[in-house]
């Protein structure tokens, strides 16, 4: 049957067709768009850190730990700051001043996974971080696990977020793996938000690298002996100005400027070092003037919070004693300045920071710490909480596939008093003060096979340390050639 073509229900029809046709071709071309990004979601933020809170709480109960030198206190006497609530404690160096950056990273990472801001998972990391110090009813609130887990979790969780989305960005299962190892909060969420990939992000400077050395440490025991070291390390700018042709400058707010590292070395006695150091910046600035050939000059300016543990095997009469240092930057700077002329490039950078740390007085190196005038936590766990400052300039010159580093670190802490939550009972006061200089230099070479360098390199340390009347000194080298493996 045919419609004569002005019948009412000729219209009709030809209306509605026109009407489907209208809604498949909006719904194809919806189809086609990417779905939106998830929005942040505080709310699940506020959910899973309490899980979290609860959870360790359980355990908590369950096998309360042991509070060395501490009474229990209540909320209530936290909360109105009443004497002896608010305390340096005195529990292991481990626990102190790499446990509770650790829990820091997971409260800072699930912060993060929500979608929340830099400012805005520090929060929460901080709130949670003092919810926990509240409901230890066994003991008093420690003022270093507070600053310790904030500012170590921070440096931690972001720089582990960092690298996750840089893997992220790799093809093949293993980077995939690594993305999802790296942040699990914010994988899971992602999966199950049903979030579409991140959009690719250009990084300014994404310097990943894994790497093996071999060489020699002396002094030693024996005069020198043999190290195996490896490690890796991760220096990543998330700026699509940085290194661009181009001139101005920009703001940096979001994380933009991390660095992760870690070096394990073998010796003799097994395992001689192990060292993990993390940076995260809060703000920044970024200013560049390059020309379209990329002859130029840029400075970089942040703001950051870092975490630095290191643990070294030191020889001490016959044997070997664990000599840690572990440190959080509240805050810290730092400024790198560079400058490029065809293929010469010349970069200098300086970091500084007030540091709050765990240190084993070097006099002290495998004795007991219980001395007239020494501090809770000396005189229980063998170390005390400093209070000093860090500095750090370094400079690089590279002239095509070679590039010379040299680097120096200084580092020095005093002994807190106040806030004891042992107090020497005879009242005296045994000074405690470390000092630890590093000088460090490499010749790298770039070589044709695409990310492979060798490379050569030497350090210095000078480790000094004073307790009461008692000085010490340590002095010690290594050398080493190596290999590494990077984009």
């Amino acid at each position: 049957m045919t419609l004569p073509p002005n019948d009412p229900a000729t219209r009709r029809v030809v209306a509605l067709l026109a009407a489907l046709a209208l809604v498949v071709a909006a719904t194809a071309a919806k189809a086609d768009e990417p779905p939106p990004p998830p929005q942040p979601t505080p709310g699940r933020a506020v959910v899973e850190e309490a899980l979290i809170l609860s959870l360790s709480f359980a355990g908590y109960v369950i096998h309360p730990p042991v509070a060395l030198g501490a009474e229990p206190v209540s909320i209530a006497d936290k909360l109105r700051f009443a004497p002896g609530a608010w305390v340096f404690d005195a529990d292991s160096l481990p626990t102190n001043y790499l446990g509770h950056p650790v829990a820091g990273l997971f409260y800072y990472q699930v912060a993060r996974a929500n979608r929340l801001g830099v400012g805005a998972s520090l929060g929460f990391t901080l709130a949670s971080s003092v919810a926990w110090e509240l409901v230890e009813y066994g003991e008093p609130a420690g003022i270093n696990d507070v600053v310790s887990t904030t500012a170590g979790g921070v440096a931690l969780g972001e720089a582990f977020g960092q690298l996750a989305a840089w893997f992220g960005q790799r093809e093949g299962g293993a980077a995939r793996l690594a993305a999802a190892a790296f942040q699990l909060p914010r994988a899971f969420h992602d999966w199950s938000d049903g979030a579409p990939p991140a959009p690719p992000v250009r990084w300014g400077l994404a310097d990943v690298s894994a790497w093996v050395g071999a060489g020699a440490s002396w002094p030693r025991p024996a005069g020198s002996e043999a190290e195996l070291r490896l490690g890796g390390r991760a220096r990543l700018v998330r700026a699509e100005e940085v290194g661009a042709p181009g001139s101005g400058w920009r703001t940096l707010l979001d994380g933009n400027v991390t660095a992760l590292s870690l070096t394990l070395a073998f010796g003799q006695p097994g395992l001689v070092e192990a060292d993990l150091a993390a940076l995260a910046s809060l703000a920044g600035l970024y200013g560049r003037d390059f020309d379209a050939a990329g002859d130029g000059r840029d400075l970089l300016a942040t703001i950051s919070l870092g975490f630095d543990y290191l643990r070294r095997a030191e020889p001490v009469g016959a044997g070997w004693a664990d000599d840690y240092l572990a440190l959080v930057r509240i805050p810290g700077v730092e400024l790198v300045g560079g400058w490029r002329r065809g293929p010469v490039r010349a970069e200098l950078g300086l970091e500084a920071a007030v540091t709050l740390g765990g240190v084993q007085p070097l006099p002290l190196l495998g004795l007991s710490g219980d001395l007239p005038g020494a501090p809770g936590v000396l005189r229980l766990s063998g170390y005390y909480h400093g209070l000093g400052a860090m500095l750090a300039p370094r400079v690089t010159l590279a002239a095509g596939p070679f590039e010379l580093a040299i680097a120096w670190r200084f580092d020095r802490l005093s002994a807190i008093e106040a806030y004891d939550v042992s107090p020497p009972p005879d009242g005296g006061h045994l000074a405690l003060q470390d000092e630890r200089r590093a000088r460090k230099g490499s010749l790298t070479w770039r070589t044709p096979w695409s990310g492979v360098r060798l490379f050569a390199a030497a350090e210095r340390r000078d480790r000094w340390g004073r307790a009461g009347d008692s000085t010490a000194t340590l002095r010690d080298s290594t050398a080493l050639i190596g290999l590494a493996l990077g984009p």
